[in-house]
């Protein structure tokens, strides 16, 4: 129940946020449109940043959530992201970008998702091959090459560009070329 919830709390403050813009949103208008008391929204979240970030809804976030923490390699974690991309449909793209609008011009989406990358990296799994989890740090890297050229260009397809990067990266780190350079 607490989970049917929380959804539709976010769902609701993505849309305030969306249509008022965050800094005109607070905890109170939040809680009045979700039919819930102040205090049941702050049982349930302990900031607004905290549902600003919960509430977007961006397909590489959610794609790095379900990986976390899972006995994954690293190869089978960027495989399976370029394919989440390569099935990425229209809505989809569209919430990336109001991601990276987000991104750009919230200050509180900037360091929750900053927050997001520092707690998930330890989680990410490693390269055997990769003892300082250099791999990881380059993964998450080009993650954010791409993103710093979405915010220069909001324009571009921000999926594909994400895409092209990690894809660079596989070429670049995760092929046997990698693997036997590394033990040279």
């Amino acid at each position: 129940m607490e989970k049917d919830i929380r959804k539709k709390v976010l769902d609701i403050a993505n849309d305030l946020f969306k249509e008022n813009g965050y800094d005109n949103i607070s905890m109170e208008k939040i809680a009045k449109e979700s039919g819930i008391s102040r205090r049941t929204l702050f049982r349930l979240f302990n900031t607004k940043r905290e549902i600003l970030f919960l509430s977007n809804n961006d397909l590489l976030k959610n794609a790095l959530d379900e990986f976390a923490g899972k006995d994954y390699t690293l190869e089978e974690v960027t495989q399976k992201l370029i394919e989440v991309f390569d099935n990425a449909s229209h809505t989809d793209k569209v919430n990336y970008m109001e991601s990276m609008k987000k991104l750009k011009y919230e200050p509180d989406f900037q360091s929750q998702i900053l927050y997001k990358i520092l707690k998930v990296l330890p989680e990410f799994p490693s390269n055997e091959n990769d003892p300082h989890d250099t791999l990881k740090g380059a993964l998450f890297g080009n993650v954010l090459i791409a993103w710093s050229q979405i915010i220069e260009n909001p324009t571009i397809d921000s999926l594909d560009l994400v895409k092209h990067q990690i894809i660079k990266f596989k070429k670049n780190f995760l092929n046997d070329n990698y693997s036997d350079s590394s033990n040279s």
